[in-house]
């Protein structure tokens, strides 16, 4: 399971609060600090991309934002669709190296299987 650059606690979190909230077809990435861990705070925000072979209904995208906001994480929490990102953005923010790398959470129903959840 990849790293994420945040407290055990608070992985644990965003993972459940993933996989109950995204279908199983759902691919997750995190980009930004809290992937590379390059200028990172304690309260740096934690940056998802949320992709999907289907299209995520708009009301999959409020609950998470909502179950998000309920969970009251030291850091705010940005949500993106990649259907709604440019072709520029995924190029910046897919490499592998350099500050802007992207970590794939894959599918946060098997990472929290994975985790014994």
């Amino acid at each position: 399971m990849p790293e994420l650059c945040l407290p055990a606690a608070h992985a644990d979190r965003v993972y459940r609060i993933l996989s109950t909230n995204l279908p199983r077809y759902a691919r997750v990435r995190v980009f930004g600090s809290r992937a590379t861990a390059r200028g990172l705070k304690p309260h740096s925000d934690l940056n998802l991309l949320i992709g999907s072979p289907h299209e995520l209904p708009l009301a999959a995208i409020a609950e998470l934002r909502e179950a998000f906001a309920e969970s009251n994480p030291p850091f705010s929490v940005d949500l993106l669709k990649r259907c709604d990102v440019s072709a520029a953005f995924l190029s910046r923010n897919n490499h592998n190296e350099g500050p802007r790398r992207a970590t794939s959470l894959g599918n946060p129903h098997h990472c929290s299987a994975k985790r014994g959840s």
